[in-house]
């Protein structure tokens, strides 16, 4: 298993109360899911526990010049508004006695508490490299391979369970070609997300199996030369924390999820990011 790029460069000792004060502080948002994504944080900050920390680690790979640090202090830049003026809000961290950095808070950019680093405040993280990537051009053709999504057949709604094995693949099937057919009469179905383990933007499809009304997952696919492939299936939670790094997703669609079961992090291929020991209470 992996440690967090966060918990690498930085002590996070009291990180539940900390979340607590920033999701009062940001715009008012269900940062909430289905289980506890670290020991010492509660399941009301699942998403937001995901979100600070794939958004530093997006930047300490992608855009390190966006994370500063002094002899005293480092800072980074959240990506969320404060609720009041719409400011931005900053990650703020301490040297301590033993020159390791530790959370001390998030504040609005006008807080007092930031004056140490005020001429150093950074930029927040820019996934918009590309414009055209963030929507689905309905001209281009999408294929997937649904062997490779049975491979992956636990971020399935559990109703698939319910149907003899020799007909799942003819309904999947189905109901990818149904969801292709949906998103190039709207195209805005499509949501963009970042994939952290795979470092590149997607567009997330929404596939409807139980009922065709309601999206239980969604398929990932991303652009390579004139059609969409598609790469892998997500559970609704995978794919709302993915598409949360880039900005709130209009929930149409794709909501927080609050199933227990609907929790595995697509960076469980790799390893999962834990919570050392020395970032409790």
């Amino acid at each position: 298993m992996t440690v967090s790029n966060l918990y690498e460069w930085a002590i996070c000792k009291g990180q539940n109360r900390k979340l607590r004060q920033l999701s009062l502080l940001a715009l008012e948002e269900d940062w909430s899911g289905g289980t506890k994504p670290a020991q010492d944080v509660d399941s009301e900050f699942f998403v937001l526990w995901k979100y600070i920390h794939h958004t530093f680690r997006y930047l300490i790979r992608k855009e390190s010049h966006k994370i500063f640090e002094n002899s005293d202090y480092g800072c980074f830049n959240t990506g969320l508004e404060a609720r009041i003026g719409y400011e931005e809000i900053f990650a703020l961290f301490r040297k301590n006695k033993d020159g390791r950095l530790e959370l001390i808070g998030f504040f609005e950019e006008s807080n007092n508490i930031l004056d140490p680093v005020r001429g150093n405040l950074p930029e927040p993280a820019n996934y918009l490299l590309d414009p055209a990537d963030f929507i689905f051009d309905t001209n281009k053709p999408m294929t997937y391979k649904v062997k490779h999504i049975f491979e992956r057949q636990h971020r399935l709604p559990k109703v698939i369970e319910t149907i003899p094995p020799q007909y799942r693949e003819d309904i999947i099937e189905n109901r990818l070609r149904r969801a292709h057919k949906r998103v190039k009469r709207n195209y805005k179905l499509a949501i963009p997300q970042y994939s952290p383990r795979l470092d590149e933007i997607q567009l997330l499809i929404p596939i409807c199996i139980e009922d065709e009304n309601i999206a239980d997952c969604a398929l990932a696919v991303t652009k390579v030369n004139n059609t969409y492939k598609g790469k892998t299936i997500l559970t609704m939670a995978m794919a709302y924390n993915n598409a949360r790094l880039i900005t709130k997703p209009d929930p149409a669609w794709l909501k927080p999820s609050k199933d227990i079961d609907d929790v595995e992090d697509e960076e469980d291929e790799e390893g999962i990011i834990i919570t050392p020991e020395h970032v409790g209470e």
